[in-house]
Formats: C-alpha cells, structure tokens, sequence
C-alpha cells in the first residue's frame, strides 16, 4: 500500500495532462476515425462530467471502430483505472503508449500503470529513458524519484529529487520530501545529514534546523536536540517549534541549562509570554525566591489567568492561603469560566475556614454549570463548613453520584468534610472508609477514621497505636483523651502544639468548644486568637465566649 500510494498520488497529474498540454493528435484521417469520431466525442463529454460508467459503452464503440487509436485507448485506460482493474489499465496504456510513444502524456501514464501492477523494473527503465528525452521535465523525474524509492533506491531517487530542486528551486517542499525518503527509509542519521548540511548552506533558513531537531527528537538523540535548539534560539528567540521541543522534554532541558540560562529566557521580551508561563509552570525550582521575583515581574508586565494560577500556587506551597485566594481571584476576573481554576480558588477559600464565601462563589458557578458534580461536592464542603449538615449531606449524595472520580483536590475536601458531616449527624459509613483509603495515605486514613469515630454523635473510644507522627495523631490523642474524661492530659498535650504548625479547623473547633476556657485557663486566649488567624473566614468563632 505504501508503494502505490506514491504512484497514486502522480496519476491525477498524468491524467490531468489532457487538459493541460494543446496535443496534437497523431491521428490518421481515415474511414475507421470518421466512424469512430462521434462515439469518442459522446464518450470525453460524459467522462468529463463525472459520468464514467455511462462513457464506458461510447469509448468501447469507438475502439472498435479504430481499434488503433491512443486517444480511445487512453480514456479506456483511464476507466480502468477508476474501477480499480489496474491489468485492464495495463492493457489499454500500453496499447496508447505503442501507438502514441513521443506523446509524454501517454508515456507517464503507461509507467503509473506499470507501477500499479508491480512492473518496478519496467517502469524504472521507461522512466529513465523518459529523463534522457525530458531533462528539464520536473514530473518526469519525480515519477522516476519514486520509482526508485518504490525499487528501494533511496540514493538514485534522492539525487533525483536534488536534481529537481535545482530545476524548479522549490527548495523547501523538495527538501522536506528528500527528508522524509530517509527517514521512511529508517536511516534517520542520512535524514539528519541532508537537514544539517542544508542547514550550513542557508544558515538564515529555520526549517532546516527545525527539522533536524525534530529528526534528533526521533532518534532520542537529546544532546544534538538541546544543541540544535540552541542554535535555534539564537536566531529567533520566538521559535514556536523550540519551545514545544523544550516543553516537551522538559526534563531534558533542565538537566543541560542552568539557571541563568532558564531566567535569560524567561527575561527576555522575545520569548512569547505564553511561553514563559508554561515555562514556569513545568520547571522545577530550588530557589523560591527566583521563582517569585520573575513571577512579580511578568504578571506586572503580562497578567493572565495562567500567571495569576502560577502565583496562586506558588502562595498555597508557602501554605498563605490568603495570598493564594486573592492570586487566584485575579485569575478569575480574566478568565471566569476557568473550571479548574475556579477549584482551585475554592479550595483556597475552605483552607482559611471559608463557608459563606465559598458557598456564594459556589452558587455563581452553578449558575454557569448546572448539574455538574464537581460543584456539587463544593456546595457540600461549603455546608459543612457552615456546620448546615443536612444540606451538607444531601449536596454530597448528588455529588459523589454524578462525579465519582473527582480531581484531587475537590476528592480530598470532598471526603475529608463528608466523614465529618456523616460523623455530626449519625456515624462514618464504610463508603467513606473506602473514600479514605483511595485519597489519603494509609496511616492519615486510618487517624482520620478514628477521629471521626471519637466525633460522632456515638462516640466509639478505641486505643489506636500508629507511627503516623502528625497533627492528626495530636488531634486523635487530645480526643481520646477527652473521652476519658482526662482533660487535663489533653490540656498538657496541647500545650505542646507548636505555635508555627497549622491545626485543622476542625481540631481547633475540639480544642476551643470541647476543652474550653475552663480547662485552658490563660492559654485559650492565646489559641483563639491563633485559630482566628489560621481561619479567618470562619464563622466559628461568633460562637465563642
């Protein structure tokens, strides 16, 4: 099939040659043509239209009459090949071709049709002899090109693609079509030669450069690569296809430039913006600070909605939820509909206690996405978050049913505030076990089961021993101890929290409502005051004394 898919695609403008070429037709004016004149004139009208079966009757009418006519045996051949019968066609072309033989036309058509019916060698020689009568014949030694890449003579037929970029100066398509020969060929390093040494001949001329990166990428040759994507950015700093090369093999690149070189181009007012927001959203910084000072830069000079996520999230690796929310609120403005961003600032929200303002920012997506699970889900968080259970529950069953494989974050809130809810109304059902174990680590999971047990209205105290050192262990051990009624073992386990960790909302919730100023004396208005500070938004604290 890959053999003729080249003859195929030279047989249109062999046909298409009739049109094209004011032949003479070598016809004698005999009885035999007169009779056969008008059948042949009836059968071009209807072959021109479109109309090929109904021609088939008028040419056969005609062959009979001058059964030496090129031109009948021409269009018959053309038939033939319309229908798929590449023997008939054979038959009738090399019937044209005897009759006709200096008629270019007819002598291309008879080699296509050679091709067709795995004459190679044949065609080769009619079309060798074609180049000898036709030089300077661009179609001639195309056909013969490919006749020799068909015969696997990838050298003859390169030189003869060569000698037609000297002919027609089409250098570029020329070029790319001598390229691919080598690398159909699999011979990619001859592919890779030919790009470079054109490459030295025109050195203003991208493509060639371009293409030998893109062979480099096929031999995952990734030294030549990096190299030869450099060269490239020293000519144009904008190059569309270098920067999907660097993107995509990003790794790569990381491995060879240093950082004065990745900030050089991040800097640099001819890179396209785009570029260095994807840039940085894929590069693995060391230095925080690098990172910030071209961030604060670029969203200066180029604010976007990819910037202000990047921002965003380079804030929520600082864990300044704060600064977070407000980046991706800015994001927001420029890009509204963004789903994923719009998540992303939701979680924001519920990080600093948010559930009046998430549940309003929640509402207006809806509005926009009606039905969609994800939002569902949210709208539970942000119920949970206000301690309304009941809507809280109900939002979470449309949820989880309509997106059972949430993204991350909105699957980690999701399931963290449902087991939570399920744990204020009644007790944690196994589904929200088994939601544990696919999202969390195994020991966080098993804490976090435990500690909505010790939560829940029927409170469930069991001695757990994990070498899970974590808050959550703090929180489940404060708990217990609570429900021992050991609440001066819980106050002493308080008081060893650092003032630097951040608590879960709801474990400063056990510590300020559970223990209270009672039990903490002094050190509750020290703890309130930090738990404010963790959780702003929260509404929470209006309930405290």
């Amino acid at each position: 099939m890959d053999r003729l898919r080249g003859v195929l695609l030279v047989i249109p403008l062999v046909w298409a040659q009739v049109g094209k070429k004011n032949r003479k037709q070598t016809i004698v004016d005999s009885v035999a043509w007169r009779n056969a004149a008008s059948s042949f004139a009836r059968g071009v009208a209807l072959f021109s239209q479109g109309l090929i079966e109904e021609s088939v009757e008028y040419f056969s009418k005609a062959a009979e009459a001058a059964p030496q006519s090129a031109g009948v045996h021409y269009y018959l051949a053309r038939i033939a090949y319309q229908q798929g019968d590449y023997i008939r066609m054979l038959t009738h072309a090399e019937k044209a071709y005897k009759e006709s033989p200096n008629e270019l036309w007819i002598a291309l058509g008879y080699a296509a049709a050679l091709q067709l019916n795995n004459q190679e060698s044949e065609a080769v020689i009619l079309l060798e002899k074609l180049a000898e009568q036709y030089p300077y014949e661009p179609e001639v030694l195309f056909r013969l090109a490919q006749a020799y890449k068909n015969k696997g003579d990838e050298l003859k037929a390169d030189k003869t693609l060569e000698q037609i970029q000297h002919i027609t100066a089409n250098y570029d398509e020329l070029f790319q079509a001598r390229v691919q020969l080598w690398i159909e060929a699999g011979k990619l390093e001859r592919a890779a030669a030919l790009a470079e040494s054109l490459a030295l001949l025109w050195p203003s001329h991208e493509m060639y450069l371009e293409t030998a990166a893109r062979i480099y990428e096929l031999m995952r040759n990734y030294p030549k690569l990096i190299e030869t994507v450099g060269r490239l950015l020293q000519m144009d700093l904008a190059c569309e296809g270098c920067w999907s090369l660097v993107l995509n093999y990003i790794e790569v690149f990381e491995e060879t430039w240093d950082s004065d070189e990745w900030q050089r181009y991040l800097l640099s007012p001819h890179v396209p913006v785009e570029v260095k927001y994807n840039l940085l959203s894929r590069i693995g910084w060391s230095e925080e600070e690098e990172f910030a000072e071209i961030m604060e830069k670029l969203l200066r000079e180029y604010p976007s909605a990819l910037g202000w996520t990047l921002w965003g999230d380079y804030w929520s690796r600082q864990g300044r939820w704060d600064s977070a929310a407000l980046a991706y609120k800015k994001g927001l403005l420029l890009d509204s509909l963004n789903l994923n961003l719009s998540i992303t600032y939701f979680y924001a929200l519920w990080r600093l206690g948010g559930g009046d303002s998430l549940l309003a920012e929640v509402h207006r997506l809806q509005e926009t996405f009606p039905g969609q699970g994800k939002l569902f889900l949210w709208e539970g968080v942000a119920h949970a978050s206000r301690r309304h259970w009941r809507e809280a529950l109900a939002a979470f069953q449309k949820g989880w049913k309509l997106t059972p494989q949430p993204d991350t974050l909105t699957a980690r809130a999701a399931t963290y505030m449902h087991l939570f809810t399920e744990s204020a109304e009644m007790y944690p059902t196994p589904l929200s076990q088994k939601r544990l174990s696919l999202y969390f680590s195994p020991a966080l999971a098993e804490l976090l089961w435990h500690i909505a047990l010790l939560r829940s209205k029927n409170p469930s105290p069991v001695s757990l021993s994990t070498n899970e050192a974590s808050i959550y262990q703090m929180w489940y051990q404060i708990l217990f101890a609570i429900h021992r009624k050991k609440e001066s073992e819980a106050v002493e386990l308080t008081r060893r929290i650092s003032p630097d960790i951040v608590l879960p909302l709801e474990m400063w919730e056990d510590i300020l409502f559970k223990l209270g100023r009672s039990s903490l004396g002094s050190l509750y208005t020290e703890l309130k005051a930090r738990a404010r500070k963790q959780y702003p938004l929260s509404g929470l604290w209006r309930a405290l004394p």
